[in-house]
């Protein structure tokens, strides 16, 4: 089978190669050396293939590019990759939306981030041609945000979301916009984002977070905006929201984006009313940022003096949180055990030190017997290094010499793990293939195909068949009187007037004094010799009925027409009475055309008029 559907990749037909190459994907797609004899032919055949076939090839070829071709950005186009990506681009404009997004596909799997700029306006123009399109559009819009997102910068308002979006829609568009922040789409996108972020849809408000972050982080003016903004946000009733805001916070506090912010409010009051929100906050997720914060500055001034107020609220209510914020609380109790004995042994009372000892052993007693097997492992760890006093003091020499590194683990941990709060957002590289149906459900499905990678070293001298030259399209037609070539009449335009420069139509059309000559007619030309239309009466045209059924053949001239005119007009008088006016054209000597106004008989005023001879017009 496979030898069989070799023998038919010569196919010379660009209607049929689409079928043949769907039957080779499904035989033999990972034998693409047999590509090698028709790739420049099949690069031809790409515009005049139907548009499945285009789809088909435009897959085949894109993977075949993968395996003979260098990574675009390592060295310079080889040529038979540039006669590739010139025979794809074309196919950005087509009407169809499949083989738009395949294009699409395969000029971001091939070709460098300076090409990206084409395909920007065809996507946006497939998203917004229909509502089931929308999906699979900002699927594959969304890598291409992500790796060159000045080119879609034009088209930001494209993404706002509509109240009439799908939730998959809507997901996709924040994301889009996420990718889209920067000074240029500030102006419009961070009122837009705002808005969003008061949105009754918790999903549409949790995007709104994310997006204020990139904002907050990419265009430094509106920073302290955004940070006020996600605050207010994180006291939300609902937990997506609520969880996605206090990431957002803990972030900006983090990564030292507020740090350099005209405006930017004190620490302390930051963490004073977000350590207020750990009553307010709805949800695990939100309520173990909160402790995280609180542990993660415990250094601070607000650490030294209410870090242990805060520490107290977290064990009261440990039995009644979630997995996230139990390990939380172990973490800052481990962090205050860890600081205090040390650093503020002589500024602190003894009393303060024997409650933290106290919060310290009851917590992790408590969490020795808790159901989730993540908080059982996570009290395991940090008792071994800062154990229980009076309960192992087996360990508390050896914990003496970790305690520095201990410090060192907890300090650096959290805050990695809380710079990747965007779940993989800031990719490059897609985790499947453009315009592919895994990357539109998120994973992947059978029959899926991925791209290969690649190669280390590209094949070289491989023949690709001979190089198709174009047929030659119609020759442009001379335009008389503007290029000086021959007009279709036998006569050209004189040169002094047809200036060098086809293109300066003005300076030409100013030259008056060349207009006379420029229409004048060749001395060559003869005008037609002219004709003149007589009107008659329709009565005086109508013959007798019984004068034609006898075969009257021999009737001629002008005195039959008027005998028989004198007999219709005898015996049907009344006929001849209601019938209308008509014309028509006699030839060159009409006999005896009576003047215009001249009665007849009846004294009706005769209708027909000789056409004055226009000889004189060619003058």
């Amino acid at each position: 089978l496979e030898d069989t559907v070799a023998a038919m990749l010569g196919e010379e037909s660009a209607l049929a190669v689409g079928a043949v190459v769907r039957a080779f994907r499904a035989v033999s797609p990972q034998r693409l050396a047999r590509v090698h004899a028709h790739f420049r032919r099949w690069c031809a055949q790409l515009a005049d293939a139907d548009e499945w076939g285009q789809l088909e090839l435009v897959r085949l070829l894109a993977a075949y590019a993968r395996t003979q071709f260098a990574r675009p950005s390592e060295r310079p186009l080889d040529a038979d990759h540039a006669l590739l990506l010139r025979a794809v681009r074309p196919l950005l404009h087509s009407r169809n939306r499949a083989v738009v997004v395949g294009a699409a596909a395969a000029v971001f799997h091939l070709a460098g981030p300076a090409q990206l700029a084409d395909v920007a306006r065809p996507l946006v123009r497939v998203m917004r041609s229909s509502r089931e399109a929308a999906p699979v559009a900002l699927a594959t819009i969304l890598p291409v945000a992500r790796r060159r997102p000045d080119a879609l910068h034009a088209h930001v308002r494209s993404f706002f979301v509509a109240a009439a979006d799908a939730p998959r829609v809507r997901h996709l568009k924040l994301q889009v916009l996420a990718a889209l922040a920067a000074p240029e789409t500030a102006a419009a996108l961070v009122p837009e984002v705002a808005a969003y972020a008061l949105s009754a849809q918790p999903d549409v408000a949790a995007g709104a977070a994310r997006v204020l972050l990139r904002c907050a982080q990419r265009v430094r003016a509106s920073a302290v905006d955004c940070f006020q903004s996600l605050l207010l946000l994180a006291g939300d009733t609902r937990a997506p929201v609520s969880a996605a805001a206090m990431r957002a916070v803990r972030v900006l506090l983090l990564d030292g984006t507020l740090r350099d912010a005209r405006g930017a409010l004190a620490l302390y009051d930051v963490l004073c009313f977000v350590a207020r929100l750990l009553n307010r906050c709805a949800g695990d997720e939100a309520r173990a940022h909160v402790l995280a914060l609180v542990g993660e500055f415990a250094e601070s001034r607000f650490g030294r003096q209410h870090a242990a107020d805060v520490l107290r609220a977290g064990v009261r209510g440990f039995c009644d949180e979630g997995a996230l914020a139990k390990m939380q609380v172990l973490e800052l109790s481990t962090r205050l055990c860890l600081r205090r004995p040390e650093a503020e042994s002589g500024a602190e009372s003894e009393t303060v030190l024997e409650a933290l000892r106290r919060l310290h052993a009851h917590v992790f007693t408590l969490a020795r017997y808790d159901v989730s097997f993540e908080v059982r492992d996570r009290a395991r760890s940090l008792r071994a290094l800062c154990p229980l006093p009076g309960y192992d003091d087996v360990l508390a020499e050896a914990s003496t010499q970790l305690r520095p590194l201990a410090a060192e683990l907890l300090g650096a941990a959290p805050t990695l793990a809380a710079m990747k709060v965007l779940d993989g957002d800031d990719g490059d590289e897609p985790e499947f293939a453009l315009g592919s149906l895994s990357l539109t459900v998120g994973h992947a499905v059978r029959g899926y195909q991925a791209l290969p990678d690649w190669p280390a070293q590209p094949p070289q001298d491989v023949d690709r068949g001979p190089a198709v030259v174009a047929a030659p399209g119609p020759q442009p037609i001379a335009v008389a009187g503007i290029s000086g070539r021959a007009h279709s009449a036998g006569y050209t335009t004189p040169r002094s007037v047809a200036d060098d420069d086809d293109d300066d139509l003005d300076a030409f059309l100013d030259s008056a004094d060349a207009l006379p000559a420029l229409f004048a007619p060749p001395a060559s030309f003869v005008p037609p010799a002219p004709r003149t239309a007589v009107l008659f009466e329709q009565g005086e045209l109508l013959s007798d009925s019984s004068t034609e059924s006898s075969g009257s053949s021999e009737s001629s001239g002008s005195s039959d027409l008027e005998s028989e005119s004198e007999s219709d007009t005898d015996g049907a008088g009344s006929e001849s009475d209601e019938a209308e006016e008509t014309t028509a054209l006699v030839g060159p000597e009409p006999e005896k055309p009576r003047p215009a106004g001249s009665e007849d008989a009846e004294g009706s005023p005769f209708v027909g008029t000789a056409i004055e001879d226009t000889s004189k017009y060619w003058q």
